[in-house]
């Protein structure tokens, strides 16, 4: 289905960027100059002043004696992360004698109403009311006090609200108020929408006239520096602390962000306190020389190298001459680090594995960008990591910091012109290879375009005489689409691949969307950050950054309702099915991508996730340690996923390094030694290429997918070209349910013989319907056994939702559910080393583990039973709901005896949980003609057919046994594409066929899908 793009450079380059290529120089040059003058990172002086403008840093003290305050809000309903009686402005007197004002949210709303109380308050309460306003339209909320006249006044939308006056005492004298503990904050619900704000004190001045959100960001902003001056000069040296203490191996993120804030937060302000603490800052950062410049690796090292450059550069003229040529010598010197026993430094990052020069800086030999010949070890590269994250990371860091002493430090230039060849023959082009229809194979958290983004208008705004072309391509402008159509209800992306907190108002996702808004005029984009972004949840504080890198974007409304509501993302292979854009979508999220990779790329291919309210069926495992053991033997491998194992015991699951994993049935890689590919290698023909998704249709009512992972899995289990194919069809309107119902077929091709094992997870204890046993096996399993032909049924339960699982095929299958806390079983505990599957003594595990956790559960090397593989807490991961806590395994009753596909059937439909339990569930009867097996085809309900083509081949015609008399609806997948086809049925109308005719009345789609009535 995917056509991949050929191997190129970047689309769109400057005409100076091309000419440099064809340089008689061994080192290619930048496309222009640097620029000479500071600051030049991410924006200019005149960048600097536009964004100090934007923010009020003068902030107002509150005026107590008397004025006004006036503020637009468009408020939304209640989602789950909103408390009762949300406050929207000031704090609650819930104890002693706040006085101040107060507005915030009644429990008492309408659909299309929302109710305020407004309070003067104190002990007793000085003047309220209680009001409603429109949802989803704006509203100004403007209120007066005049202690000395005792003037209280409240309109909304410029009507005088009555009753809202100064109340007196008994005695008949006006109460005695100032808003002397006036929270000046503001609050309201997580989808809640802001506009102006405007302050004036008791004569009339204006003290701000700002957006509230422009307020909220400042004040968070300035937080955020205090709380780095505190910890500075608090600082206990421990290993365990964070940046700004930590530099040494502290996470880039938090090293170069606290030089970030630091230095922003004195260029708006110009309050001494915060350029102070950033010469502390300098000092720590530049108190590391020798050996110690490496510590931490290329993560911190990065971190480090970027916080000086940015340092050096936004504080030019405000440092002295001995911290500046400390800043650029260090920089230098971390860059250009040495050490014979270790990969993970930045001169590696940049140069592959050889030596750098410190003056000029450059690397020895120039890197091989493009056709790289691993076996010659006379070609240094870093071609296999373009695809990944890490060395984008490592040169990008680097990179800030050569640009910013570039100006005074020209011998630099060389280490800066091997970087730019990166981006331009590696990175970027890696990127648009795997993105070019959106999308990334890693997921949603570190699948962000975010930081490319503002990697390219690093250099954009670094180089002197740059064209705005410089970097630029459509593709970019689609980035941001997988997270348009993922967000959920609960403000979270599906958990792909390696699980970070990603949240739409963080820089990682709004950049995506700014970019696409501002550069190609994207109004989808634009809304989906004006009503997921610019809101900001909880944090208002990255809208500093968004204003530097992208300058004031005007207030969209939501756009995306024009859009299809499925979406195929190329050859990332992510497919996001939804029913509506409102917060009460059943999102299905599938994957079928087109190559395999180690990093944070999962072995999940064919598996989906299914959320409706809440995580219904899901991606299981935590993200708590990149390589410890729950990582490496249950959180990226195929057992974690909703998907396919086919366990072969002679299979061995081996790394680099003699690490050997445990067989869990699952996905490995061809090759172990390409786990990080080239491009080269993730093409037809490659050893890390992979089929991917086959078919995609999206119709009015429904979608359509068919992926091939057949490649994903070793040729010795599993048929390369046919042995694992997953179709789904989604039904987002069905006649016969109130809600979505998923289909998902399954043929299963192995070798030797092998069975095939369907797995679903989910976070809550699947309830089987009508079980006939359970019989408990031990170590977390529990098999189920149901009566003979009987259809076995399950029930997820979480949240506001809940999905039934209904088991069509194998018929009588073997059923086990696994998993669970305390529910009758002990397991064995694997301690945390990837390379020495050990159990723990169970009688001295460490603090926080339990014999009674039976989670992540997988086949104990050796084969000897099964071991949990434990997690505590996670640095990366706060959000718990996408963990899981138990699965199904679906197996046939006997393994196969001749090499034919083995095939599952499931249906899942989504509900309501009002009562803990599903009152009905879609009626499910099966067609299939028994002596023409070509096609599973499925009555669900009474008129409605869902066909699936049984063979490999597109079908010219499948038939099955009917009792419907009349018309009905039918979708068939798997038939030849753009073809006639005509429905037949005998004399007594049991057996039907839809067979190819040229004649025929229903044309098959491209896709080859027949739709009657859907």
């Amino acid at each position: 289905m995917t056509k991949l793009p050929p191997l190129k450079l970047l689309s769109i380059l400057t005409f100076s960027a091309i000419s440099v290529l064809a340089s008689p120089s061994s080192f290619a040059q930048l496309p222009s100059p640097v620029k000479n003058s500071h600051p030049l990172l991410y924006g200019s002086q005149a960048d600097f002043l536009a964004l100090k403008e934007q923010f009020p840093y003068k902030l107002p003290g509150f005026p107590k004696e008397g004025g006004s305050i006036e503020f637009e809000i468009t408020p939304s309903s209640r989602s789950s992360g909103d408390w009762n009686n949300m406050p929207l402005f000031g704090a609650s007197r819930d104890s002693g004698d706040v006085r101040g004002m107060f507005v915030r949210y009644l429990e008492q709303d309408t659909a299309t109403e929302a109710w305020l109380q407004i309070l003067f308050q104190g002990a007793p309460t000085v003047a309220g009311a209680v009001e409603s306003i429109p949802k989803g339209r704006s509203s100004t909320i403007y209120l007066k006090w005049d202690p000395e006249t005792h003037e209280a006044v409240l309109k909304i939308n410029d009507k005088l609200v009555p009753g809202f006056t100064w109340k007196k005492t008994s005695d008949g004298k006006y109460i005695d108020w100032t808003p002397e503990n006036q929270l000046f904050a503001f609050a309201g619900r997580a989808n809640d929408i802001f506009g102006k704000l405007v302050l004036k004190n008791k004569k009339g001045d204006i003290l701000l006239n700002h957006e509230v959100s422009e307020w909220q960001a400042w004040n968070e902003y300035v937080l955020q520096a205090d709380k780095l001056i505190t910890t500075l000069q608090n600082c206990s040296g421990k290993s365990d602390e964070a940046a700004p203490c930590n530099v040494e191996t502290g996470s880039r993120g938090d090293i170069v962000g606290a030089a970030r804030t630091l230095a922003l937060a004195y260029n708006i302000s110009a309050a001494p306190k915060y350029l102070d603490a950033a010469k502390q800052y300098v000092d720590k950062l530049t108190l590391l020389e020798g050996a110690k410049l490496g510590l931490g690796g290329e993560w911190s090292m990065g971190g480090r190298v970027a916080a000086m450059g940015t340092l050096y550069d936004w504080l030019h003229n405000n440092l002295d001459e001995v911290r500046l040529a400390k800043l650029a010598l260090r920089i230098k010197e971390t860059v250009s680090f040495s050490h014979p026993n270790s990969g993970d430094i930045l001169s590696v990052s940049l140069c592959g594995y050889q030596g750098m020069t410190m003056s000029p800086l450059k690397c020895t030999l120039e890197p091989v960008y493009q056709n790289w010949d691993r076996a010659n070890p006379n070609q240094k590269s870093i071609a296999h990591s373009y695809l990944g994250a890490h060395n984008f990371s490592a040169i990008s860091n680097l990179t800030i910091g050569l640009l910013a002493i570039a100006p005074e430090h020209p011998d630099v230039l060389p280490a800066l012109e091997t970087s730019y060849q990166h981006f331009l023959k590696g990175f970027l082009p890696a990127r648009e290879f795997i993105s070019g229809e959106g999308g990334h194979h890693m997921g949603f958290a570190y699948g962000s375009g975010g930081e490319l983004i503002e990697r390219i208008i690093m250099w954009r705004r670094a180089l002197e005489a740059t064209a705005p072309s410089l970097f630029s391509a459509d593709w970019q402008y689609k980035l941001i689409y997988p997270y348009i159509y993922g967000l959920r209800a609960d403000g979270r992306f599906p958990a792909r691949g390696d699980n970070f907190d990603t949240l739409p108002y963080l820089n990682a996702i709004s950049n995506m969307a700014l970019w696409a808004a501002t550069q190609n005029n994207d109004k989808v984009a634009q809304g989906f950050y004006s009503n997921s972004g610019r809101n900001r949840g909880w944090s208002k504080a990255p809208l500093v950054w968004d204003r530097l890198l992208f300058g004031k974007v005007a207030y969209e409304p939501e756009q995306q309702r024009a859009l299809p509501k499925s979406r195929l993302f190329g050859v990332a292979g992510e497919v996001v099915m939804r029913d509506t854009w409102d917060g009460n979508a059943t999102i299905l999220e599938f994957k079928s991508s087109n190559f395999v990779s180690q990093n944070h790329q999962h072995l999940d291919q064919n598996s989906f996730s299914l959320f409706y309210k809440s995580p219904l069926l899901i991606d299981s495992g935590l993200y708590d340690n990149y390589g410890n053991s729950h990582w490496s033997n249950y959180y990226t491998r195929t057992i974690a996923h909703n998907s396919i194992l086919v366990y072969d015991p002679s299979e061995i699951f081996s790394l680099p390094g003699d690490t050997i994993l445990y067989n869990d049935g699952g996905q490995w890689f061809k090759n172990p030694q390409t786990t990080y590919p080239t491009m080269e290698e993730v093409r037809p023909g490659g050893p890390n290429y992979l089929d991917g998704v086959s078919n995609f249709e999206d119709g009015l009512n429904y979608s359509y997918v068919k992926g091939n992972a057949s490649k994903a899995y070793a040729a010795q289990k599993m048929d390369q070209n046919t042995g694992f194919l997953r179709s789904i069809v989604y039904l987002r309107k069905p006649s016969f349910w109130n809600k979505p119902v998923a289909l998902i077929f399954d043929s299963v091709t192995t070798e030797k013989l092998l069975p095939a094992n369907s797995l679903l997870h989910m976070a809550t204890e699947p309830v089987a319907r009508a079980p006939k046993e359970v019989a408990n096996e031990g170590g977390g399993r529990f098999r189920l056994r149901f009566n003979q032909g009987q259809q076995p049924a399950f029930t997820i339960l979480n949240g506001g939702g809940l999905a039934t699982v209904q088991v069509v095929l194998p018929e009588n299958a073997n059923i086990v559910k696994v998993g669970g806390v305390a529910a009758g079983n002990n397991c064995r505990q694997i301690g945390s080393d990837a390379k020495v599957a050990k159990p723990m003594d169970p009688a001295n595990l460490p603090a926080g583990y339990s014999v009674n956790d039976c989670r992540f559960t997988a086949p104990y090397p050796g084969g000897n039973g099964y071991a949990n593989y434990p997690v505590l807490k996670s640095g990366q991961q706060s959000d718990m709901s996408d963990v899981g806590a138990w699965r199904l395994e679906i197996m046939a009753p006997q393994a196969p005896t001749e090499k034919s596909p083995q095939f599952f059937l499931n249906v899942v439909s989504v509900d309501d949980n009002t009562n803990g339990q599903a009152a009905t569930m879609p009626e499910v009867v099966r067609l299939t003609n028994k002596t023409q097996a070509t096609a599973e085809v499925l009555q669900i309900g009474s008129r409605t057919l869902v066909a699936f083509n049984r063979g490999t081949a597109p079908a010219s015609s499948i038939s099955w046994s009917s009792s419907i008399s009349g018309s009905f609806d039918l979708l068939a997948v798997g038939m030849k594409p753009s073809t006639r086809y005509e429905l037949v049925s005998d004399a007594g109308g049991s057996k039907v066929e839809l067979k190819e005719n040229a004649n025929g009345s229903y044309w098959s789609s491209d896709q080859g899908v027949v739709n009657i009535g859907f």
